[in-house]
């Protein structure tokens, strides 16, 4: 068997959480023989490492937290039916010069709806291709949000029956069962495949004695809906039980300047270090004695592999139920504190803090080996694809 190409089409509107998935899995098949074209439709993301993969930019569209379908440009204006049809040309041109023997689209169809203009083109030029069609895969988050048109869940059901072969689940439903959160993906359950988590692999890992004695981490992942969690978290250092510790706050590189500028100076009167981003989160968790933040896919793994105590606020959003049933499932398991978003005060979080500095952290066994598990997955499926068997050079675990 050769080793196979894949095109993996990646798209984030708001956040960078599916980006630096889907970067972790993508070099995961990379590191095990596999060649990679990363397509990438939001705005470029400096973080992203993947070395290995070919890298292909998308003109970016971005969207706001009250409406993931008004698609907009960097600018801020309406992405246009002229600027969805250039999209559509480089990712189709793209499609037809890397001829992948495996398609895998992020969250679609379960998902990314809004891109149906791009994406019914391209699963319709994958069926059609004159050398044959692709193996296709769908790459899934282990929570799906399920819209409020009912039509669109018939659509998602239809367009996955129609043209996927399989779909990768990357959770481990120990935690979470994807039907939990998308009740009409049960009869496709035969095709799933779980992977476990995807958690910082061993080009990002835990490095003991590189925490700089921080005893507070306050995150809120990509730092587009981060301000009011940080803001929470700085007032709440002096009425907390560690208000004598040393904090530090991450603001996530898509939060706004403005909102930077005013928690910089919020910061700094309540002795709280604050910085845009650090590459070695893991480390800095890892030797931490707590961590306060979201509840989003990437910010959980980065926890669960740090094994530190966690204040969790899920985003409070009520359009989205993502955040707070991850939450809910780890308080419940006794791995977190979770508090709501709508009782989200100093003296809240302060009381959270001494909670959760109160628990026992209960072990949970779950599978962190999300991204080498995909890799492994992807390429057994696409040597039964091509009637060979899995050779073992590009096995992965």
């Amino acid at each position: 068997m050769s080793a196979p190409h894949i095109f993996y089409y990646v798209q984030y509107l708001e956040g960078i959480g599916h980006a630096v998935r889907a970067g972790r899995i993508a070099n995961a098949l990379a590191q095990h023989g596999a060649t990679v074209t990363l397509v990438l439709g939001g705005e470029p993301v400096p973080q992203l490492a993947a070395p290995r993969c070919d890298i292909v930019q998308l003109p970016p569209l971005r969207a706001t937290p009250q409406s993931y379908s008004r698609l907009l440009q960097p600018d801020g204006s309406a992405a246009d039916a002229t600027y969805q049809a250039r999209r559509r040309d480089v990712l189709l041109d793209a499609f037809d010069v890397a001829t992948p023997d495996v398609l895998m689209t992020e969250g679609y169809p379960f998902g990314r709806w809004a891109m149906e203009f791009e994406l019914g083109p391209l699963l319709e030029t994958a069926a059609a291709r004159p050398s044959g069609r692709p193996l296709i895969i769908a790459s899934l988050r282990d929570i799906l949000q399920v819209p409020k048109d009912a039509q669109k869940v018939t659509r998602a059901v239809a367009i996955y029956d129609k043209h996927f072969d399989a779909m990768l689940i990357h959770g481990d439903p120990r935690l979470i069962p994807i039907e939990a959160s998308f009740p009409a993906i049960r009869p496709f359950l035969d095709t799933a495949h779980y992977t476990g988590l995807v958690v910082p692999t061993p080009s990002d890992p835990v490095k003991p004695g590189h925490g700089e004695g921080v005893d507070v981490v306050v995150t809120a992942g990509g730092g587009a809906i981060a301000e009011r969690v940080l803001a929470a978290a700085i007032a709440a250092k002096p009425l907390s039980p560690l208000a004598d510790s040393k904090w530090l706050a991450l603001a996530g590189p898509r939060m706004p300047e403005a909102d930077f500028s005013r928690l910089t100076r919020e910061a700094a009167a309540n002795d709280v270090a604050l910085e845009r981003f650090r590459p070695d989160l893991v480390s800095l968790l890892a030797q931490a004695r707590l961590s306060i933040q979201r509840a989003g896919y990437n910010t959980i793994a980065d926890l669960l592999v740090s094994g530190c105590r966690a204040v969790l606020v899920p985003d409070g959003d009520q359009q989205q139920r993502e955040q707070p049933l991850r939450a809910e499932r780890l308080a419940a398991l006794g791995r977190a504190v979770s508090l709501d978003e709508s009782n989200l005060t100093p003296k809240t979080m302060a009381a959270a803090i001494a909670e959760a500095m109160d628990q026992d952290i209960s072990p949970i066994n779950l599978d962190l080996d999300g991204a080498a598990t995909s890799a492994r997955i992807v390429l057994e499926l696409s040597a039964r694809r091509q009637g060979s068997e899995f050779a073992p050079e590009y096995r992965c675990c």
